[in-house]
């Protein structure tokens, strides 16, 4: 729940996609003055129907589709939530997208930037947030740059939220692998984080005003691939996956989520992401 000290802060939501249009629901029943938006005029049209206000905004390479300046106007607050597209320059084109929006946002503005626990490499030890960044995907590297031009910019007033993989309604880790035959790494352990939680943690760094920082989101337990994946799909009376005998792993990631709880006071409501499993079968 947002503090009441924070409630007339104006928060805008960049994406109101599987996340941002949960977490703007949540803030908006707790009293949060909140603005969203889509890049679809479909969907802010359907949007419309529960949100007073959401803007159709399309942030590209080279320019921002949409009217930027009414929905940056007097906002304190400014959450970044749209990833990285899959595409083959995604190294190029998603910290151009990150440029438009430093071009056209003041300093003052405090961000929330949703980024990824992509940016770490493989580690011997948890990965906390001030060990060297080595991701390993394009868009790894695509997201730790934009997270290099968004503190040039804000410094201060930015924190970088390093979520780990999403779980949640509609995805349910249990569709993820099933079926699949041939997988590697059975034994390494996996990283993960429930949509519930990624809303709590945003919201916390509202209420603490805890800006400057670098924080990651994960669960504690890092069950190991093969057998979550396969109690995942069993629940969900999938097919099961198939993975092949497994190796001997010296460098693995664990994600090491202690500053999340330490500065923000964060618990974790699905800290085992095997709680998801006591769920409806839906989610």
């Amino acid at each position: 729940m947002l503090d009441k000290t924070l409630k007339n802060n104006r928060i805008a939501v960049l994406g109101l996609g599987w996340l941002g249009e949960v977490l703007a629901k949540k803030m908006i029943s707790t009293g949060s003055n909140l603005k969203g938006s889509t890049t679809s005029p479909e969907k802010k049209e359907q949007l419309s129907k529960h949100f007073p206000n959401v803007e159709k905004i399309k942030v590209e390479a080279h320019s921002i589709t949409g009217d930027w300046i009414t929905f940056i106007k007097n906002v304190s607050i400014l959450v970044i939530n749209f990833p990285p597209k899959r595409i083959p320059d995604i190294e190029t084109v998603y910290p151009n997208q990150i440029k438009q929006i430093i071009a056209h946002t003041p300093k003052t503005v405090k961000v929330i930037f949703v980024s990824s626990t992509s940016v770490y490499g493989t580690s011997e030890t948890p990965l906390k947030e001030t060990i060297n960044t080595n991701p390993i995907k394009a868009s790894g590297k695509a997201v730790l740059k934009a997270e290099g031009l968004l503190r040039d910019h804000f410094g201060r007033e930015l924190t970088i939220l390093r979520l780990a993989g999403l779980i949640g309604p509609d995805r349910h880790p249990g569709k993820f692998l099933a079926g699949k035959q041939n997988l590697k790494n059975a034994n390494v352990p996996i990283n993960l984080i429930h949509r519930e939680d990624c809303i709590g943690l945003i919201e916390a760094i509202i209420n603490k005003n805890c800006f400057g920082e670098i924080i990651n989101g994960c669960a504690s337990v890092h069950s190991l691939r093969k057998p979550f994946y396969v109690k995942a799909a069993t629940f969900l009376n999938l097919k099961l996956p198939h993975f092949d005998a497994p190796i001997l792993n010296s460098k693995i990631k664990i994600i090491d989520n202690s500053k999340s709880k330490e500065i923000l006071g964060y618990k974790y409501v699905y800290d085992n992401p095997e709680h998801i499993f006591l769920k409806k079968k839906t989610e």
